[in-house]
């Protein structure tokens, strides 16, 4: 869902932001967080926080050990044992 902002002093806030930035209500409650991302760029799930190309980029990095699900439920099970 996409909100159109209309009030300036929050489109200049978020336009300059470099990380994310927690939304607040006047009360203080909290709305949401805003995750800026560059022009161009695309955001499949925002509650990430991070865009695709940087999904890509970790699926793909050749440093990252991956485990397979027997590998969690092993390694699970043996803290269970030793807890």
């Amino acid at each position: 869902m996409s909100v159109i902002i209309r009030d300036q002093l929050a489109i200049e806030t978020f336009a300059k932001a470099l990380a994310p930035i927690e939304v607040r209500a006047p009360d203080g409650r909290v709305l949401g967080q805003f995750v800026p991302v560059e022009p161009g760029e695309k955001m499949t799930y925002p509650e990430l926080g991070i865009t695709d190309a940087e999904l890509v980029r970790r699926a793909n990095d050749p440093d990252v050990r991956w485990y397979t699900a027997d590998e969690v439920m092993e390694r699970l099970r043996s803290l269970r044992k030793n807890g």
